[in-house]
């Protein structure tokens, strides 16, 4: 009779065991092309959700967005972040290169990956390289990155990626530094500024 009574309590513990695990896992969807600062991500839905337990909306600044069908009249073409720098009168996009300054205000812990070009003539990349950030973690001034055997220096075309390590796939980038809108260039000291936000 013992023998036959094992098995049975064993198939049963092992059932609830994954019964209990299946009931952990959280699923999300995330639409691609959606930035983290995007307004239509901010904007309060309306859930079953107490209106207490809702946040609160936060303070940010205001995006002008055009409607997506407006055939009389072409897009005109966008500014990225170095050519208004360019008109401003800064450096080149070609000569940025500098330290990368990390602020992390989210509650996440996070990885910042970084790819780095391994020359301006040739397309490869160098070998990545990544710090681990604790969630506000640099949020006040922000950190700067740096490597055990020297200075760190970041040029225009380096690809930074930053993910979440909570398990809440959540991630940032990847940005393409003096190409996308994040990081951000400070000529007056000469380094690239990426501010991670919730």
């Amino acid at each position: 009779m013992r023998l036959k009574l094992y098995p049975a309590v064993i198939g049963v513990l092992t059932l609830g065991a994954v019964a209990f695990l299946a009931s952990r896992l959280e699923f999300t969807v995330v639409e691609p092309g959606t930035l983290p600062n995007d307004p239509a991500i901010d904007a309060p839905r309306p859930s079953a959700v107490e209106p207490s337990l809702q946040r609160s909306p936060t303070a940010a600044p205001s995006v002008a967005t055009t409607p997506a069908a407006t055939p009389s009249v072409p897009p005109s073409p966008t500014a990225t972040p170095a050519d208004q720098d360019t008109a401003l009168g800064s450096t080149s996009t070609a000569t940025r290169q500098g330290k990368l300054r990390v602020s992390n205000t989210t509650n996440h812990p996070v990885r910042v990956a970084l790819l780095p070009q391994a020359s301006a003539a040739e397309s490869s990349y160098g070998e990545p390289v990544h710090w681990d950030f604790a969630p506000g973690e640099g949020s006040q001034k922000g950190l700067i990155l740096s490597l055990p055997d020297g200075e760190l220096q970041l040029k225009t075309g380096d690809i930074v990626v930053i993910f979440a390590q909570d398990g809440s796939r959540r991630y940032w980038g990847p940005y393409v530094l003096g190409q996308t809108a994040m990081p951000t260039w400070n000529a007056d000291t000469t380094e690239w500024q990426l501010l991670l936000q919730p």
